[in-house]
């Protein structure tokens, strides 16, 4: 069982990694990719998550998602939470 559920997350993060540019648009799915990309120590791509959003605030500076959210990011145990 801990086979299936350790293979189930290393597909979910690889499934995460390979379609971020699909919600890069979306604060929305773009703020819980980053976060579930965060949360994972073997993630590649979590930065440039961050970075997506990031860069999405500055382009819709009146969008609240963007500005709450990032506005809340901090850092825990070397990772952005």
């Amino acid at each position: 069982l801990r086979g299936q559920a350790s293979n189930a997350r290393i597909r979910a993060l690889r499934y995460l990694e390979e379609h971020l540019s699909m919600v890069n648009e979306d604060p929305y799915a773009l703020a819980v990719t980053a976060l579930a990309l965060t949360l994972s120590p073997k993630s590649r791509k979590a930065e440039l998550a961050f970075s997506m959003l990031h860069r999405l605030q500055r382009r819709n500076r009146e969008s609240p998602c963007c500005s709450a959210l990032l506005s809340q990011t901090r850092v825990c145990d070397g990772h952005r939470v």
